[in-house]
């Protein structure tokens, strides 16, 4: 290393001679003093990169546990207290990279739970004998690759069609809403629809038809309420008739689209007629 001290000099590092400062070579060795420097100031420099990137890489995990964090913390509330929860987190909930993570977790969550749900109703076969009806269980007869896919599919474009629709019908009625925020709005309110339907329902339907009939038409009914107490904060009119012939043409909409996504893709057949390939 190069030292300076005082009166101007600086020390050979290779010999220790007495140069004067800003020689380019030794007076006794002869070794190249300003080579030396400018490596010394290269490598000061890439330590300092260095550095610096290391605590944006550092800055940026704490960030997105911080997101992740606060998306689980509103998950868990937002469907016992579903808008003080959403008003407390609206801020963090509208910012691009929260809500696509949010929305991720939601269609992660909803394609689990409908995975296994799926799978525990299409392995279980019954069938009528002298000594009453006989449960039997084969999972080996399930197309796997259809009911992961499927599955992914419906719950990704449910709530893409639900944010899509609101937020072009409201940029028609020229009204100002936020295409995260709409996802923000989706995704909070469409959490016990998932709770209810996709896990409580089947699991509750096993003890009787009618009490998981019961639990999905509550889960269904209590995510509309949510969505529209939600969606009315954002969109504000003129006078309620206005709001109404809105809501109505969208849900409207939606009815129709949502109709012929059940019908295709609800009830379908996941009993494996070939390969594990044979995916429609």
């Amino acid at each position: 290393m190069i030292k300076k001290r005082g009166g101007g000099f600086v020390f050979c590092p290779k010999c220790g001679e007495k140069n004067v400062d800003g020689a380019k070579f030794c007076s006794k060795c002869g070794t190249n003093l300003e080579e030396i420097m400018s490596n010394k100031k290269a490598v000061e420099k890439n330590d300092s990169n260095v550095e610096v990137t290391t605590k944006k890489t550092v800055a940026v995990k704490k960030n997105t546990n911080n997101i992740i964090a606060d998306i689980f913390n509103h998950m868990l509330l937002a469907s016992f207290k579903p808008f003080e929860s959403f008003k407390k987190d609206e801020k963090k909930l509208s910012t691009t990279a929260t809500s696509l993570i949010y929305g991720a977790f939601v269609c992660g969550i909803a394609w689990i739970l409908s995975i296994i749900s799926t799978i525990i109703s299409g392995a279980k076969q019954s069938s009528f004998g002298w000594s009453g009806t006989v449960t039997t269980w084969s999972f080996a007869r399930l197309n796997y690759l259809k009911i992961i896919f499927v599955n992914l599919l419906v719950y990704v474009a449910v709530v893409a069609i639900i944010v899509g629709v609101y937020f072009l019908a409201s940029m028609v009625v020229k009204k100002t809403i936020s295409f995260t925020k709409m996802l923000a709005i989706t995704c909070t309110s469409i959490m016990p629809y998932i709770i209810c339907t996709v896990f409580l329902a089947p699991l509750f339907g096993l003890i009787h038809y009618y009490i998981g009939a019961f639990f999905a038409i509550c889960g269904l009914v209590y995510s509309i309420l949510i969505f529209f107490g939600l969606i009315k904060e954002e969109l504000q009119f003129k006078n309620k008739e206005q709001s109404l012939y809105f809501h109505l043409i969208c849900a409207g909409f939606l009815a129709v689209v949502f109709y012929y996504t059940f019908i295709n893709f609800g009830s379908m057949n996941v009993i494996r007629t070939g390969t594990l390939l044979d995916i429609f």
